[in-house]
């Protein structure tokens, strides 16, 4: 079949699927097309029979008002915006929730939504609220109520990550419509998706007893509910939040005449001097007056200039949204700091000004606020719980791979800020002359703050320096809009910096490292965020670390410095010498760490460094291990194997596939997919989700990392896996798995079978071992065994070999820990799992100088693991070690 007809038949298939859609955005068209053309009348028809308002549904008894208004746009333009909101909002609600339940849901949001609303005004016009009397005859026309209604509702439907993010960013938008214009359409939009909410709660209740009754020997479960997300989705919510609040003074500019609690805060940004401009245009017939001189005096500010110091305080607060996005500190520090400088803003625009000028914003002598003080505090406080919010949410937030990176952004943008100052304030004390009358320093200086501010804020304040000649009114105009266009430009460097495929230095050395040969198979571990690098300044060699709670863990074995390749393959023990050399490159890095305040540990090493921690006399002790196969010998015969047999047989008769991909050739489907399950699976823990050296999704990313897919007949994504990469000399020599994590619903064996043609596919590739990666905390009879040869090997090296009760001691707090553990994390678990593939467990361990530390070691390790551990997660981990 031709591509054309493949996407015709597609197109009418999703047609087929939506026709309530159809018929809804057909009535737009139709009323849309005979708005244009006849115009007036049928405008007037619409405004006095069939729009919406207090007035007409209470007083006029209007009572289909509610259904009338929302079948068509106000303006027949807008059925530009009005369709496609209707085909992609409504048409996505049909198809999740069904065509009949979609009808009803569309009837009942749209009736009740409205109702709540008129009684919501009802109560403002008893109370006497300006809004509401003055909103209480507008007439509204708006399709949108019962699409949102309707999209609420099929949220209900929708798997567990898609009803979430449909519910937070719906609401968000709502509510920032609501908070910035607070006109009766918005309060009707509201109620309208809290009414959806609740009816698709109800709707899908139904359905699901439906299905019991009609199946009542197997029941279906009710859906998943998220109690808990990934850290990537956490980011994801914060960030939109972040743009939503954004935009949100935007609305404000566009329709100032709102009633909203935040408008106060919007119109700080809204250009107010063209009306300053007109009256300074007629004060020339006029004559001189002190508001005219005012007037002229804020209309030289008018201009290109002051609009982009208005916009730009907003573009950088969405671009530190796309850096909280993608988790970098530094744009969540500059969220927090631009958002404070709102709240400061809004305190000096409402409070100290309007002070001044005897303004009633805060007059209590009446003994209570007035309604524009309401609005105002609201103003000052929501940027403010905005950033309160994103500071208690940083440790969702991976390290800056540079110490520092953070504080240098900000000082950089000091300095930004002083230097342009000070170019400002000499060219405009050069210029002195330009202004009228001439200025001193002290007037630049005290007019230097308001350079940088949106220029609604000077409507309220005097204007005491009036530029009059060309370069000087330039000099004035462009110093703010240069600051922020530094922030801006600054802050968009400090986001992209980090992303693949634009390296810095350290990050390129340690890739070039890795691709002449990693050592162990988790060296890809070091490409993630998180990070630090240390480089031997004597060897062509590297450290990977991260400090957390003064312990510096360096994670895997050093990087270069002699031989190459995985541990336990060639290469691996060095050449001559190269146990000294990495001996050297050890100790470097622990006096670099003792130099910094620091205490060095080295975190998943193995046995083939025993010597030389031995030789520096440190201690090592058992943490996890690692499950690899040598693909040389590895086959699917036997006994043992024929759990992993039957889980591919059974996989090839149900129609799964393999699909060996990256996450950039991933189609937007899957990712989704992909997402979801990464979801599930962190929603079904009682902790947080982990990392350290367990990826999420953020380490899919990485083009070098591989994926493999278990797909069904219907493209339905069951389990996926990625593998990380272990180079030699630049080619690929094994992988190791990492991300694994498959649907709650899916029947056992995929992920047998996922992995099972992983290994099969690599060993085809001439590959020489799979890693099935380690469990920390876990390990079988065969792994004590080797640690107690490894602390052997310790021992006879040390000029005073360690007590093997205190060995003993060492060990059972690990145990004890990893017991805690079992039941929320399952790493006993899933190393019992691991063992049906009959690999080689290689015991990985944790090397120390000084035994009287390991308590902080242990505590900085679970830091590591879970960031966001707090007090109320560790009484759940007894709780549930405890059951």
């Amino acid at each position: 079949m031709s591509r054309p007809r493949r996407a015709l038949r597609a197109v009418g298939r999703w047609a087929a699927s939506i026709p309530f859609t159809l018929v809804i955005a057909g009535i737009a068209i139709v009323i849309g097309v005979l708005q244009l053309v006849f115009r007036a009348p049928v405008y007037r028809l619409f405004d006095t029979l069939l729009s919406l308002s207090f007035d007409s549904v209470v007083t006029q008894h209007h009572v289909f008002a509610s259904i009338t208004s929302v079948l068509f746009a106000a303006r027949a333009l807008h059925i530009v915006i009005v369709v496609p909101l209707i085909l992609i909002l409504l048409g996505a609600a049909e198809r999740l929730m069904g065509t009949w339940r979609a009808i009803v849901s569309y009837v009942v949001v749209a009736v009740l939504g409205v109702t709540l609303g008129l009684v919501v005004q009802g109560i403002g016009l008893w109370l006497g609220l300006e809004a509401a009397v003055q909103s209480r005859a507008n007439p509204t026309v708006d399709p949108i109520i019962p699409i949102v209604g309707t999209i609420m509702a099929a949220s209900a439907f929708a798997g567990p990550l898609l009803r979430r993010r449909i519910r937070v960013l719906g609401f968000t938008v709502l509510l920032m419509f609501v908070l910035y214009s607070g006109m009766p359409v918005d309060i009707y939009r509201a109620f309208a998706g809290l009414v959806g909410l609740f009816f698709g709660i109800v709707l899908w209740k139904l359905r699901r007893e439906a299905r019991r009754a009609r199946a009542s020997n197997k029941a279906r479960a009710p859906a998943p509910a998220l109690r808990r997300s990934t850290h990537r989705e956490q980011r994801s919510l914060l960030a939109a939040l972040v743009a939503i609040t954004a935009v949100g003074p935007l609305i404000t500019i566009v329709a100032p005449n709102g009633f909203g609690p935040l408008q106060p805060l919007g119109l700080v940004f809204r250009d107010t001097l063209s009306n300053s401009a007109a009256i300074a245009a007629q004060c020339t017939s006029v004559g001189y007056s002190e508001v005219c001189s005012e007037a002229y005096a804020t209309a030289r500010l008018d201009g290109l200039g002051p609009i982009l110091v208005t916009v730009l305080p907003l573009v950088v607060l969405l671009i530190a949204a796309l850096g909280i996005l993608r988790g970098r500190r530094v744009a969540l520090w500059l969220a927090v700091a631009v958002n404070v400088f709102l709240s400061l803003l809004g305190i000096i625009y409402y409070g100290v000004f309007p002070a001044i000028g005897s303004n009633t914003f805060f007059d209590t002598t009446n003994g209570s606020f007035n309604q524009n003080s309401v609005s105002v505090v609201f103003s000052v406080l929501l940027p403010l719980f905005i950033a309160g919010l994103l500071v208690f949410s940083r440790r969702i937030f991976p390290a800056d791979s540079q110490f520092g990176a953070t504080p240098r952004f900000f000082i950089i943008i000091g300095s930004a800020l002083v230097v342009i100052s000070a170019v400002y304030l000499a060219a405009a004390y050069t210029l002195r002359e330009q202004f009228t009358p001439p200025v001193s320093l002290g007037d630049l200086l005290n007019d230097l703050p308001e350079r940088f501010m949106p220029v609604g804020f000077l409507s309220l304040e005097r204007v005491d320096v009036f530029p009059s000649g060309d370069a000087a009114r330039f000099v004035y105009e462009w110093v703010g809009p240069l600051f922020w266009f530094v922030v801006a430009v600054t802050a968009v460097m400090s986001v992209s910096r980090h992303r693949l495929g634009q390296l810095g230095g350290e990050e390129a050395r340690i890739r070039s490292l890795l691709h002449e040969g990693g050592r162990g198979s988790l060296s890809w571990i070091a490409t993630w965020s998180g990070n630090h690098y240390w480089f031997a300044p004597d060897h062509d060699a590297a450290i990977v670390y991260r400090v957390v709670n003064g312990i510096a863990i360096a994670t895997g074995e050093p990087l270069g410095g002699g031989g190459g390749g995985a541990s336990g393959s060639p290469g691996a023990g060095g050449e001559p010498g190269g146990v000294d050399a990495r001996a050297s490159v050890i100790a470097q890095f622990a006096a670099f760490c003792t130099n910094h305040g620091w205490t060095p540990v080295f975190y998943a090493v193995s046995a083939d460094l025993a010597p030389t921690f031995a030789g520096l006399h440190w201690s090592m002790m058992q943490i996890a291990e690692e499950a690899r196969i040598p693909l040389a010998t590895f086959s699917l015969e036997g006994k043992k194997m024929q759990d992993v047999r039957t889980a591919i047989n059974k996989a090839k008769k149900v129609g799964l596939r393999a699909e060996w991909t990256s996450y950039q050739r991933l189609p937007s489907a899957v990712v989704n997919q992909v997402r979801e399950i990464s979801e599930l699976w962190v929603a079904d823990k009682n902790l947080p989700e982990m990392g350290f050296t367990l990826g999420g999704i953020d380490e899919l990313i990485d083009p070098e990392v591989r994926l493999m897919l278990a797909l069904d007949v219907d493209d339905r994504l069951l389990g996926v896996t990625s593998w990380l990469p272990t180079y030699r000399d630049d080619a690929v020599v094994g992988y190791t798995l990492d991300f694994m994590r498959r649907r709650p619903d899916t029947a056992n064996g995929v992920m047998e079978f996922i992995i099972a043609t992983s290994i099969l596919q690599s060993k085809d590739a001439g590959l020489e071992f799979v890693s099935l990666s380690a469990a920390p905390l876990a390990h079988t009879s065969s792994g004590a065994e080797g640690e107690a040869a490894a602390s052997a090997a310790v021992a006879s090296r040390s000029p005073a070999p360690a007590s093997a009760g205190g060995a003993g001691a060492r060990a059972a707090l690990l145990d004890v820990l990893g017991r805690a553990l079992e039941p929320v994390y399952g790493f006993q678990s899933l190393l019992a799992f691991k063992q049906k593939f009959r690999p080689e467990n290689v015991p990985l361990y944790l090397a120390y100088a000084d035994p009287l530390t390991l308590p902080a070691v242990g505590v900085g390790l679970a830091r590591a693991y879970v960031p966001t551990l707090s007090a109320r997660h560790a009484i759940t981990l007894l709780a549930t070690r405890g059951s």
